[in-house]
Parts: structure tokens; sequence; C-alpha cells
């Protein structure tokens, strides 16, 4: 491949996210630059708790389109909520004043399908004040309740511990997937339910046996001033000896529902090859041929990463 420079002054900062997110399909990246921040000098992370998602949904829209600055804002849907509720209380025991908080929730109405939401803030002492007295006044205007920094704090302390849960949990037939995508806000609540039903029941055509159970759940996470991101966890009985089979029957019925949803095939986890097969219906023939004719022009000999990203 011939070397072809391009600098940030003359190829503007688009058309090197565009050859960063080609997954090497476009060139290699040969030097970086990194910039360094200050660790913050204040950091807080508080939970609250909605009724359902779509008022929690609105919450995190809220915050983003009136442009607060925010660290993290992380809303996790009913089943994942109380799976991760159930998962800390088998870890620690809550104590009886817990429990009586959460009860005096449930008749409040923040039992059954409430979805918990983290809100976290970093930088200077008022910066963060600031946006902590903005950030809880929108979220108790739209039916939020707040529980204190004592959920936002063991989120962050365990925020790394779940993933190394996948390996050991496969080594007993069991199966922990996760898929992506990202939408419009006018389109995120449709599509959520659209996939969520889709995996629902590709789950149930193919389970292990049919006493299996299986556990679906969402959470959005990464949040943008015209839409979102919806992060989809399964966990389910493996089938034995037709794992693969089982996994891409799921993984089909997810990827159909999120295109004919108008979601992206994927938000960062990448098309690679998994997601080729989609990449048609979501971009359209126009953008898939425009991608194509970079590559063709960057990389004629098609030497970078073949079979990546492109179908066929």
């Amino acid at each position: 491949m011939a070397h072809r420079e391009l600098p940030a002054s003359a190829a503007g900062p688009n058309l090197n996210q565009f050859v960063a997110g080609s997954e090497g399909i476009l060139g290699v990246i040969t030097a970086a630059t990194v910039k360094i921040h200050r660790v913050p000098a204040e950091r807080d992370y508080r939970g609250f708790f909605f009724k359902d998602f779509e008022a929690g949904a609105k919450a995190v829209r809220t915050i983003l389109q009136e442009e607060l600055p925010v660290a993290m804002l992380r809303l996790s849907d009913g089943p994942e909520t109380h799976f991760l509720q159930s998962f800390s209380a088998a870890q620690k025991p809550p104590g009886a004043l817990e429990r009586a908080a959460m009860q005096a929730l449930a008749w409040r109405g923040y039992g059954e399908g409430r979805c918990l939401m983290i809100v976290g803030l970093e930088g200077d002492r008022e910066t963060v004040l600031e946006s902590q007295v903005r950030t809880r006044a929108i979220i108790e205007r739209l039916g939020g309740v707040h529980l204190g920094n004592r959920p936002g704090e063991r989120w962050y302390s365990k925020r790394f511990a779940m993933p190394y849960m996948r390996d050991p949990m496969l080594d007993r037939g069991i199966a922990v997937e996760t898929l992506e995508t990202s939408v419009r806000w006018s389109d995120l609540h449709n599509l959520y339910r659209g996939v969520h039903l889709a995996i629902h029941d590709a789950l149930r055509d193919n389970a292990a046996d049919p006493e299996a159970r299986a556990i679906v759940m969402c959470h959005l996470s990464h949040g943008y001033v015209d839409g979102a991101s919806l992060y989809f966890t399964m966990i389910f009985p493996q089938k034995q000896g037709a794992e693969v089979e089982q996994w891409l029957a799921i993984k089909r019925a997810a990827s159909d529902a999120i295109v004919a949803g108008g979601g992206t095939i994927s938000h960062h986890h990448g098309v690679g090859t998994d997601h080729a097969p989609w990449l048609l219906r979501e971009k359209g023939e126009v953008g898939v041929a425009l991608l194509a004719g970079l590559k063709d022009s960057l990389d004629p000999k098609h030497t970078c990463n073949p079979g990546k990203v492109l179908p066929g």
C-alpha cells in the first residue's frame, strides 16, 4: 500500500475518524498523539430509581440535550436492575434498614420493573456541585427518586469485575452474550421493544431444553444529543453439542430486528465479519459503495484486513 499522509490540518477530523473507524481496511495507524488530563479534583457517582425505562431515557435525553457536563450516565432496564440488585444482595445481604427503604420505595411505585440510573460527575468542585443540582432537578422533575451515593460508589468500585464471570459460566454451560446498537431518540423505545422481543423469542425457540430459562437485559450507557446506544446482555443455558448453531440463531434474530427497527448494526463493538451481512441494509447501496470506493483508492490490492466490514 502506498503511503498517504492524512494530517489533521489538511484532511480534517471527519476523514481521520473515517480511517480510524474502518477496522483496518483503509490503512495502518503508525503514530498517535495522546492527550493527558489531570485527575479530577472531585468525583461524584450516585443512583436514582425510575418507575420504567421510558421515564429514565427521557431524563438521559434531557440532561444531554441541555449539555450538562456529566462524566457518565447509565440507565438499566427493569430486568438488568433486578439482576444487578439480586447479584449484589447475594454477595452482601442487605440490612434491615436497606430492606425497609426498598419496601418503602415499592409502596411508592418503584417496585417491579423499576430502573436504576447511575449519574457520574467529575471535575472541579464548583462544576460538580452545579451539575449535581441541575441533574438531580431534571431527574426528580421527570419522576426519578434519589438513592444517594451508595449505588454509584458500588457500581464504580465493581465496574470491571462482572466481565470476569463470563469464562467460568461458559465452563458450566451458561452463555453470557452481549450485542449493541445505536438509534435516534425518536426510534429508541420501538427498537428496544423490538430487539428485546426478537431475542426473547429466539432464546425460547433455541432453548437447551423445555425447562431452560434465559435472562435478557439492556442498558443505555452511551448517549448523545440526537440518540443513544442500547446494550443488550443475555444469559442462557447452552445447547450442548450445538452451541454455535444456537448462538447464530439468536444473533441473526437480534440483528434482523436491529436493522428493521432503524438501528445501526453495531455501536462500538465493530462490524468485523459477524455483522457484515447486515451492513448493506443499514447503510444502503450508496453508503457501502462509498466505503468500497475508499477501499479501492487507498488499498487497491486489498492488502489491509481483507474480508472485514464490507459484505461479500
